[in-house]
């Protein structure tokens, strides 16, 4: 899905650029659509989502200097609203249900027959970084959870091949010592 939109990046939809952050960050619709270009730091490669579920979804998120680029270029390449959003279409932003829309033509596309939506993006990214042994105290600050329980409780069951791994590894140090 994310090659799909990065190979859609030319025709700088709001779209695409919207998906493509909400990939990269784990971030809600509502955390992302606000994006303004003042937001984005070049030099830090973060991203300050301006998020209103909780009074801990405001937070600012570290990505891949690519998606930086991909951000500014669009930034520089679509007008923002008078408000400064950069998600927008003729002056307004851009719906959650626009964005669902595009998620259904790139699935018909990919031949995939499960019915996304963007809160799939936000579930993927959590999954994957818990697969890969991120810590998951990292995950609920970067995922803008009011408090690691929530992460825990959404995705708990997933640490259980973590645990699995993580048995095998003490095992092994304790019989070093």
């Amino acid at each position: 899905m994310k090659n799909y939109y990065l190979n859609r990046r030319h025709y700088f939809a709001a779209s695409t650029y919207l998906i493509l952050l909400m990939i990269e960050t784990g971030g809600r619709f509502s955390d992302c659509i606000y994006l303004k270009r003042k937001h984005i730091n070049e030099v830090t490669n973060t991203i300050f989502l301006d998020g209103n579920k909780n009074k801990h979804a405001k937070r600012t998120v570290k990505v891949a200097k690519e998606c930086i680029d991909l951000l500014i270029t669009f930034a520089n390449n679509h007008p923002s609203s008078s408000e400064g959003y950069l998600f927008t279409h003729n002056g307004k932003l851009i719906t959650n249900e626009s964005i669902n829309k595009s998620i259904k033509q790139a699935c018909s596309t990919l031949k995939i027959k499960r019915n996304i939506t963007s809160h799939a993006f936000r579930h993927t990214h959590a999954s994957y970084l818990i697969s890969q042994n991120i810590n998951i105290y990292y995950i609920s600050k970067r995922l803008g959870h009011s408090d690691i329980s929530m992460t825990l409780n959404k995705y708990g069951h997933l640490l259980e091949e973590v645990r699995e791994k993580d048995e095998d590894k003490t095992i092994s140090l304790l019989r070093a010592l």
